[in-house]
C-alpha cells in the first residue's frame, strides 16, 4: 500500500462527505472552471476547446522532470489531467501525483476482475463535499471518488471511503447501470456547475454529490464527448446529427446536419459557434439555431479527412487528419475562426482517429502525432520542436510552467531548460 501524505482538514471532510455524515451541511468549494491555470479535464473544459491562455508550453524543446513508468504497459493512455498541484491519470486504476515531484499521492485500484478507471477523469464540484470529485467512466458507468483520495482511516478496504458514488449502484436510477460502453477506454464526462455530462446510447446528466440522473434522452450512433457552454449542450451522431439541448432538462432546442461525418466526432464551442471536423472539412454553426457559419476547404488527398476534434482560441481553429496535404501526406491545420480562411497548414507523419487532437496555451500548438508530440507556432505553423516517445501519446496536460504527457508506456512531467 502506498503511503499518502499527512492527511488534511481537506482530506478530511472530503472523507467524512464520502461516509454520509452531515453531507447536507457541508458546501463545496471546488470549481469545474477553466480559468486558472489548471487542465481540469480532458480537453481542458466543457465547451471542449483544449485552449489554455494562461498556460505556457516552452518555445524551446523542454526538458523531462520527472517519469513514472506503468507496471502494466499498453498501446496508450487516456490523456491525463492537472488540478492544484497534481497530476491524474486512470489506467484501469486511478493514480494522483504530485505535479512539481512526480511523488505518487494515491493509487485506488479497480476490484478484482472489474474495470473501474476507463476514461479521462474530470474534476467536478459537488455541493454535498468541501473538496471536489474526481468521476471516470467505467465498465457499469460512471464512478465517483474523493479528489484527495480518502482520508488514512483504520479500514480494511482502502477503496471503501475513497468513492462517493457510482451510477451502476443507484438503486432507483438503474439507466446508466449497463451503458454500452464497450471495450476499451471510453468518453470522458464533462462536468460543469454541480452536473457531470455522459454519453452511453444516449446523453445523460448526473448530479454530482449523488450520483442520481437528473435526465436521460435516448440518442442513436452517439459515442463523442458532448460540449458543454452557457447553459447548452451540444452533440453530434456519426449519421451527422448536431443537436442542442437544454442543460437543465435536456430539451432538444434544434438540429442540423454535417456535410460528411465519421466516427465519435467531438464537438468544440467558442465564439458563438459550434465547431466540428469532419470527413470533408471543418465546419462553422451558428449556436443560436444551428445555421451554418462557414466550411472549410476540402483535403486535399483523394481520401483525406479529418480526423481529431477541432482546438478553438479566439483567433482560430486547429484541426489534424490523414491526407489533408495530398495522398500520402497528414496534416495539421490552422484556420480563421471568424471565417474560416485557411491560415496555415503543417505536415504530420502518420495521424490516425486513434490519435488525439491539437492543443493550445499561449502562443504554441501542440499535437500528438502517433509516438511523438509536436509543437508549432500558433501565428504562422513552424515546428518549434518534437518530443519521440515509445508508444502512442495522448493530448497533454498543461499548466502554467510546463505540461504532462501520458504514452502506453509512463507519465512525464515537462518543462524549459
Amino acid at each position: 500500500m502506498t503511503r499518502r501524505p499527512p492527511l488534511s482538514r481537506r482530506a478530511l471532510l472530503s472523507g467524512i462527505g464520502a461516509l454520509g455524515f452531515g453531507a447536507g451541511a457541508l458546501v463545496a468549494t471546488g470549481a469545474d472552471g477553466s480559468d486558472g491555470p489548471d487542465w481540469p479535464m480532458y480537453r481542458h473544459d466543457p465547451a471542449g476547446t483544449a485552449h489554455a491562455p494562461d498556460a505556457t508550453v516552452p518555445r524551446e524543446k523542454p526538458v523531462e522532470r520527472w517519469r513514472h513508468e506503468f507496471e502494466e504497459m499498453g498501446f496508450s493512455t487516456p490523456a491525463p489531467i492537472l488540478s492544484d498541484g497534481r497530476v491524474f491519470v486512470a489506467r484501469k486504476s486511478l493514480v494522483a501525483f504530485d505535479a512539481e515531484t512526480g511523488d505518487r499521492l494515491f493509487l485506488i485500484e479497480s476490484e478484482t476482475g472489474s474495470r473501474e478507471f476507463l476514461s479521462t477523469p474530470t474534476v467536478a464540484s459537488a455541493r454535498a463535499y468541501v473538496a471536489p470529485s474526481l468521476v471516470t467512466a467505467s465498465e457499469s458507468g460512471l464512478r465517483a471518488v474523493g479528489i484527495d483520495g480518502g482520508p488514512d482511516l483504520p479500514v480494511g478496504n482502502d477503496d471503501a471511503l475513497s468513492q462517493r458514488w457510482s451510477t451502476g449502484q443507484q438503486p432507483d436510477e438503474p439507466i446508466l447501470e449497463s451503458m454500452g460502453f464497450g471495450d476499451g477506454w471510453q468518453s470522458p464526462p464533462v462536468a460543469t456547475a454541480g452536473t457531470v455530462f455522459t454519453v452511453d446510447d444516449g446523453v445523460a446528466a448526473v448530479d454530482t454529490s449523488s450520483g442520481s440522473v437528473q435526465w436521460r434522452t435516448p440518442v442513436d450512433t452517439l459515442e463523442a464527448r458532448p460540449a458543454v457552454a452557457d447553459g447548452r449542450l451540444f452533440t453530434v451522431t456519426y449519421d451527422g446529427t448536431l443537436t442542442e439541448y437544454a442543460v437543465d432538462d435536456g430539451a432538444e432546442q434544434w438540429t442540423a446536419s454535417t456535410p460528411a461525418v465519421r466516427h465519435e466526432l467531438q464537438p468544440t464551442v467558442a465564439n458563438g459557434a459550434l465547431y466540428v471536423a469532419h470527413e470533408t472539412g471543418v465546419t462553422a454553426f451558428e449556436v443560436d439555431g444551428g445555421d451554418e457559419r462557414w466550411t472549410s476547404g476540402q483535403p486535399e488527398g483523394e481520401y483525406g479527412r479529418y480526423v481529431t476534434p477541432p482546438s478553438v482560441t479566439p483567433d482560430a481553429v486547429y484541426a489534424a487528419g490523414s491526407g489533408l496535404l495530398g495522398d500520402e501526406s497528414d496534416g495539421l491545420v490552422a484556420l480563421d475562426a471568424e471565417t474560416g480562411e485557411h491560415l496555415w497548414d503543417a505536415p504530420l507523419g502518420g495521424i490516425s482517429e486513434a490519435n488525439d487532437g491539437p492543443a493550445v496555451a499561449g502562443d504554441v500548438v501542440v499535437q500528438p502525432d502517433n509516438h511523438d508530440l509536436r509543437a508549432f507556432d500558433a501565428a504562422s505553423g513552424e515546428e518549434l520542436w518534437r518530443l519521440e516517445r515509445e508508444a502512442q501519446v495522448s493530448q497533454p496536460a498543461i499548466g502554467r510552467e510546463g505540461f504532462y504527457l501520458a504514452d502506453g508506456f509512463s507519465l512525464s512531467a515537462f518543462g524549459g531548460a
